[in-house]
């Protein structure tokens, strides 16, 4: 195909309010003059995109692709099976097959003797491509956590610094602690 589409993630049974990352890779395998990358939103899951989108060539069954590759953030926010409609990519890719777009005019059978689309389009076609539906079976949070906060996080850590550091305080003088809160599969928001 000139254009392919997969999504992977890194974990399809998280707990609920866990993060997972979702890879997507858009194959393009023809000139593109424009392109658009959507995702229907959904209020079952938090979709952010993180870091900018990465470019890399790749041959795949004989053909050069160009691969722009794009990674969100998803936060489920129930338990259960969920199932989110995949991104949708759009875009005018050139019609390798017809520079002067007679194909235009073929597919819609001359009709009214050649089509004014083929000019304006100069050979280029639309492309709209759907993932598929994105699968995850959320975990609840456990009944054996009692706890106010809930962390779903692969790894918390909690850092403790002091001003000054020296070994010596003097009465009267200003202390300053300075704690530090990380985890890893967490937004900044979760965190208590």
């Amino acid at each position: 195909a000139p254009v392919a589409m997969t999504a992977t993630l890194d974990n399809k049974q998280p707990y609920v309010q866990a993060a997972v990352v979702m890879t997507l890779k858009v194959y393009v395998g023809v000139p593109m003059l424009q392109a658009s990358l959507d995702w229907p939103s959904s209020s079952d899951v938090l979709a952010k995109q993180v870091g900018e989108d990465k470019q890399s060539t790749e041959v795949r069954n004989g053909r050069n692709y160009q691969v722009i590759e794009r990674k969100y953030v998803l936060i489920p926010q129930r338990s259960g099976k969920i199932s989110l409609k995949g991104p949708v990519f759009e875009g005018q890719v050139q019609d390798v097959g017809s520079i002067d777009g007679s194909d235009i005019d073929a597919f819609f059978g001359n009709v009214f003797g050649h089509s004014p689309l083929s000019r304006m389009m100069g050979g280029t076609r639309p492309v709209k491509l759907a993932a598929s539906p994105i699968e995850i079976n959320v975990l609840p949070r456990p009944d054996s956590n009692s706890a106010s906060n809930w962390l779903p996080a692969r790894k918390v850590t909690l850092q403790e610094t002091w001003r000054p550091d020296g070994e010596t305080i003097r009465v009267g003088e200003p202390l300053t602690r300075h704690l530090h809160l990380s985890a890893l599969g967490l937004t900044g928001a979760q965190l208590p």
